[in-house]
């Protein structure tokens, strides 16, 4: 998994510019060793692809890692016993 380094030191543009780098060179298996083990937070998105809930495990080394699943219609109840659709997340 690619590393972005600095990203606190850097703008939304050019963040989004050395992570399109950096999936370059992972899907043409390229990347350094510096540029995928050096890492303190994972983010893991699967929510992109429809998947609602999923496990993880922290890779080693990681301080935290955030799951972003996605959020879908689901019919729920209030306090009074009325129905209506709302977006859960999970």
């Amino acid at each position: 998994m690619p590393v972005l380094q600095d990203a606190d030191k850097m703008d939304l543009y050019l963040l989004s510019q050395k992570w399109k780098e950096l999936v370059e060179k992972a899907h043409s298996k390229q990347l350094q060793p510096h540029e995928y083990n050096s890492g303190t937070f994972t983010l893991s998105n699967l929510g992109m692809f429809g998947v609602d809930r999923f496990n993880t495990i922290l890779p080693p080394g990681q301080g935290a890692i955030m799951v972003v699943g996605a959020s879908k219609p689901a019919v729920v109840t209030d306090a009074d016993g009325f129905f209506s659709v709302r977006v859960k997340y999970c």
